[in-house]
């Protein structure tokens, strides 16, 4: 099957869409995240198989109230269709038009469900996902039984089993039924004991009844034995004429002589004797004749042989023929490879100024690499540190020159020593305190309260800036020194803020503060202020004494950095002193041009290697050619060499003859035995018939033969004599028969026997009838016993549970039957397709793998999958990295799809499940799959957007 087009109504997102899939092997449909790459893939499931209405709620478009759509397949054998499906109903149309039903596109999917078919034919990483969450331990469990058809089925049928036996009995339980059933019947059967119990009687009258019928039974035997006698006696009256011809052929044999020396069928012997004997004869002259043709054949066959030293010498070349081909194959490869080699060392030399021989005489340290790799990080780390050198330099520069223009307007703003005496003793001849009412006084406090806490906060904010200056620093971060700047423009502002405050305040007062107080206050704000300059100014001068101590500090580590420098420069140049080829390339490239180098001298010494194999190989074949020349003109005695061929041929040729003669002389050989040995057995029948000559006492014979008529006379009368015996046999016993040849009797007396007999048996008749009339009263009593209800409803009852019980154990025998069963189908499953999985999925997985794992191994029992690597070393699953496990999860899946394809040919559908591969892996994954898309239609849903552009694919708005 495959599908052609997909015709969508409204389905998830998708409304009036038609999606066409392509003639290309593998179909790609590309599409980011929620582009309805999986809404796809499950209208197609919903189309083939339907959805029930509650799933189907799900896929109902925002937009729209169609839901439904057409997919057009096509069959191998009948072409294409289509399955419409709207809904809950379907439609199909054939090839020819014709409207079929449900259970048609049923047959035409070969009864596989929607469960089964994405088992096999559809996955996704979300199957991925799941193996994940699983279990270690269970994972095998997982990978065998995911996609094998009907597997879900098989163990659902094992619990139903399970628990339909374990409900009908259980060796310890009480609640199953056919323990209930037996704890039922045991009850049952001992109240029947009680009833029986109590019925003595009827057990008294069953003990008589069994002695009657004992009796009865030996009145019988004996009546049959009487019978038995008068049949006997009779038979002997009807045989007694053949007894009477008995004894008379006794007394016949009795004028001959007991023994009669002659052979046993001497006759015969002797006829074979003559008929064995004739053939022998004529046969012993033909192998003669024979014999003495294969000795002529023998000896014209050895004049034709050349000298065994020299066809030794021969073979000794042929058996090089094999060496001499291989010798000749070796040298085609060393050439080739050589070759080969001075194309690579071609290509190398290209990209560097050096020629082959100046990179041969260098002589390399080992260390050379690492050593000119620390050199270049050195350099890099050096580039670093000077950056940072010159940073911190700038920081600190920027730093003082903001300092030093601070100090330059704090400078600005403050007055003389004179004029600062001149403001303090003017502030004493205007204090105001002698006149301040209460009321004055108490502003006042307020006033110097607030300025205290103002002048706290302005020192406290200089402390700390200095202390994040400093850890600025020492931390090397430029951006920190903002923070002590932003801290003491703070402190600063909030002092003059709150200076302005009580400014406010003490200029709207009462009127009652005078001029005198305005002016003390005007006066202790100047001195103030003065006071506050100062300050400022010595700790602008503080940090700029720090910030002289750093720059000694970095001058320091500048000293420090330029010896570090030297001593580099001085590493570098000492390399190239050392090594010439390094004058003109930066030291970046040096460990790149070290490996060209080790390259072309790893090569030049392959070469070089190469060319001595080759030398080698020339001598050989110069060794082998000389020995083929020489043997050559000893064979034909010219000039022209023997091929290996020819020379292969003539060995031949020389080991046919030989084989001939040797199987002449076996022949020679083996007629000279068979001449003997039919000598000797002719003579040995030559003796035989002395033999029998000897044994009848005659030396001719015709006298052989009258003796032998003799002894058949005898031997008919002892045939007749035995016949009678035979048939007294079929009649009597042996014993019988011995008593009856002993003893003839006449008629009379065997009359008077019958007679005797006949009376004794009409006696015994008699005594069976008066048995017979006790019985059948003594029967008439026990049945009116068993007339009783208790115990005749007390053994129904015990019956009826007995058939119950019965027809449980049935039922559980039936269960357990079926149990052994499926138990051995799913045997027969696993051998009939577990093995061809596995083939299939080692396969793929040492292909994805890129041969690093070989081959898949089924678990045993509990036990997980196992991998054997390339080093033949095995690996259980918990083992393998998760990317791994994925890895074998997407071979196994694809195996199982391979396998059943074979009943099953479907699409094959997949959702991203490779995407989370590295870029090698899947290169080998779409490798596969292309190959799988030679063989059914394979689909393939991907975000990957180098899967796409690699499958030509088609994109998904």
């Amino acid at each position: 099957m495959k599908f052609i087009q997909a015709n969508i109504y409204g389905f998830g997102k998708w409304v009036d869409e038609t999606i066409t899939f392509p003639d290309t092997k593998p179909i790609c449909f590309y599409g980011e995240n929620e582009s309805g790459k999986t809404t796809i893939q499950q209208f197609i499931l919903y189309i083939l198989f339907g959805l029930p209405p509650r799933k189907l709620a799900r896929y109902k478009p925002l937009n729209s109230n169609k839901i439904g759509g057409m997919l057009i397949v096509e069959d191998e054998k009948i072409g294409q269709y289509s399955i419409e499906r709207i809904e809950q109903d379907v439609i199909c149309y054939d090839a020819d038009g014709v409207l079929q039903s449900e259970a048609w596109l049923e047959h035409r999917l070969q009864g596989l469900n929607r469960e089964v078919f994405t088992s096999i034919y559809a996955f996704s990483a979300v199957d991925l996902t799941a193996i994940q969450t699983m279990k270690r331990t269970d994972l095998s469990d997982v990978l065998f039984s995911v996609g094998l058809t009907g597997s879900t089925d098989i163990y659902e049928a094992e619990k139903q089993l399970a628990k339909r036996t374990d409900d009908l009995f259980k060796r310890q339980g009480r609640i199953p039924q056919m323990n209930k059933q037996l704890n039922e019947t045991a009850t049952i059967h001992e109240e029947l004991k009680d009833i029986q119990q109590k019925e003595a009687q009827y057990e008294q009258k069953q003990s008589l009844l069994k002695q009657l019928q004992q009796e009865k039974s030996i009145q019988d035997e004996q009546a049959a034995t009487l019978q038995a006698t008068i049949l006997k006696e009779e038979k002997i009256q009807t045989l007694l004429p053949q007894l009477h011809e008995y004894e008379q052929s006794k007394h016949e044999l009795k004028q001959y002589p007991k023994q009669i020396p002659f052979p046993e069928n001497g006759i015969e012997r002797l006829e074979q004797l003559k008929e064995t004997m004739l053939p022998l004869n004529s046969e012993l002259q033909g192998l003669k004749n024979r014999m003495e043709h294969a000795k002529k054949e023998r000896l014209e066959n050895e004049t034709n042989l050349y000298e065994e030293a020299l066809i030794e010498e021969a073979k000794a070349v042929v058996q090089q023929k094999a060496s001499y081909q291989y010798l000749l194959e070796q040298q085609k490869n060393k050439q080739a490879q050589i070759e080969q080699i001075e194309m690579e060392l071609s290509n190398e030399i290209g990209s560097i100024q050096m020629t082959v021989d100046e990179i041969d005489a260098l002589t390399l340290a080992f260390h050379l690499e690492k050593h000119w790799t620390t050199l270049a990080r050195n350099q890099a780390e050096l580039l670093q540190l000077d950056e940072k050198q010159s940073a911190t330099y700038e920081t600190l520069q920027e730093q003082e020159k903001a300092l030093l223009h601070e100090k330059e307007q704090l400078k600005e703003r403050k007055i003389s020593e004179v004029e600062i005496q001149q403001l303090q003793q003017q502030l004493s001849e205007t204090s105001p305190n002698q006149s301040l009412t209460g009321e004055n006084r108490r502003w006042q406090r307020w006033q110097e309260s607030r300025m205290k806490t103002a002048k706290n906060i302005l020192i406290g904010s200089a402390v700390i800036a200095i202390i994040a200056t400093i850890i600025a620093l020492f931390m090397e971060n430029v951006i920190l020194l903002a923070i002590p700047f932003i801290l003491l423009t703070g402190g600063i502002v909030q002092f003059f803020n709150v200076k302005r405050t009580i400014d406010f305040f003490m200029e709207n007062m009462d009127s009652s503060n005078n001029e005198a107080e305005h002016t003390y206050e005007e006066l202790q704000q100047v001195l103030q202020e003065q006071y506050e300059v100062q300050r400022e100014i010595d700790v602008i001068d503080k940090q700029l004494g720090q910030i002289k101590l750093e720059r000694r500090h970095w001058q320091k580590e500048q000293t420090e950095f330029l010896k570090k420098e030297n001593k580099w420069i001085q590493q570098v140049e000492q390399e190239k002193a050392t090594h010439s080829f390094l004058h003109d390339i930066d030291l970046p490239y040096w460990t790149d041009l070290l490996v060209i180098i080790r390259k072309v001298q790893q090569l030049s010494s392959e070469k070089n290697h190469f060319r001595t194999e080759l030398n080698d190989i020339n001598e050989q074949l110069e060794k082998i050619e000389l020995q083929q020349a020489n043997i050559s003109k000893q064979l034909y005695q010219g000039d022209s060499m023997l091929t290996i061929e020819q020379l292969e041929e003539i060995v031949q040729k020389q080991q046919a003859k030989q084989h001939v003669i040797q199987q002449l002389d076996e022949q020679i050989d083996e007629y000279a035995t068979t001449i003997e040995q039919m000598q000797q057995e002719i003579s040995v029948y030559e003796a035989t018939l002395a033999e029998l000559f000897a044994i009848a006492n005659v030396d001719y014979e015709e006298a052989y033969l009258q003796v032998a008529k003799h002894k058949q006379t005898i031997e008919q009368i002892q045939s007749s004599m035995e016949n009678t015996k035979a048939q007294l046999f079929m009649m009597f016993s042996e014993t019988e028969t011995e008593q009856l040849l002993q003893e003839i009797r006449s008629e009379q007396d065997v009359a008077i026997q019958i007679a005797n007999v006949q009376q004794a048996l009409n006696e015994t008749k008699q005594k069976q009838e008066e048995l017979n009339e006790q019985i059948a009263k003594l029967q008439l009593e026990i049945e009116q016993l068993e007339l009783s209800n208790d115990h005749s409803t007390a053994i129904y009852q015990y019956q009826m549970e007995v058939d119950t019980l019965q027809q449980q154990a049935e039922s559980w025998a039936i269960l357990k039957v079926a149990q052994t069963a499926l138990a051995q189908a799913k045997l027969n499953y696993q051998v009939n397709h577990l093995e061809a999985v596995l083939q299939h999925t080692s396969s793929f997985f040492q292909t994805l793998t890129t041969g690093r794992y070989r081959q898949v191994f089924a678990p045993k029992e509990n036990e997980s999958f196992e991998v054997e690597g390339n080093d033949y070393i095995r690996y259980t699953i918990n083992k393998l990295s998760q990317g791994t496990v994925d890895q074998l999860y997407v071979s196994l899946r694809l195996a199982i799809s391979v396998v059943m394809s074979e009943r099953y040919k479907m699409p094959l559908m997949m959702d991203d499940a490779f995407v989370h591969f590295d870029e090698k892996r899947t290169n080998n994954m779409l490798a596969i799959v292309k190959q799988l898309a030679e063989q059914q239609q394979v689909i393939i849903f991907t975000c990957n957007r180098l899967i796409a552009n690699q499958l030509h694919s088609t994109h998904l708005e």
